[in-house]
């Protein structure tokens, strides 16, 4: 296992076969320990804000595979959907769409903070659930510049 943190947000990232299959966000101050090369792959996102590309880094689950590859091709860096909005572009339910946002194992890599509320195009506070908490979700709407 390696940490990452940027601000106050620390990733628990887990490694098999040199591939990362798993990452679990938290609002804590705990210090780095992690490889430069996983580093720089985080770096992309936090400090040159843009969306993680490197593929040949992740393991990527095969259940909602379909969903994960459409949020992450169709909804970049400051943008979001919402779970109605996503479900009508794939044909499947909204409880569909939150159920697999809520079991994705690799979060910023598959952006599923990008997925909120279908309130929230009238009220910014409905952002929706997230597995790591609201308040995590919220960090990296902001620091996506959504919130």
């Amino acid at each position: 296992m390696f940490l990452y943190r940027y601000k106050n947000i620390t990733l628990y990232i887990y490694l098999k076969k040199d591939k990362i299959f798993y990452i679990k966000p938290y609002i804590s101050d705990e210090k780095d320990y992690i490889p430069k090369d996983l580093k720089d792959i985080f770096d992309e996102y936090f400090l040159n804000k843009k969306d993680i590309e490197r593929f040949d880094m992740f393991y990527m689950p095969e259940r909602y595979q379909d969903i994960y590859k459409y949020l992450k091709e169709n909804v970049k860096f400051g943008q979001v959907i919402s779970y109605k909005e996503l479900g009508d572009r794939l044909n499947l339910h909204q409880r569909t769409i939150a159920t697999a946002m809520k079991s994705n194992p690799l979060p910023i890599f598959i952006p599923c903070h990008r997925v909120v509320f279908n309130g929230f195009y009238k009220d910014k506070n409905h952002i929706g659930g997230y597995n790591a908490g609201v308040d995590v979700k919220a960090f990296l709407l902001r620091h996506e510049s959504v919130l």
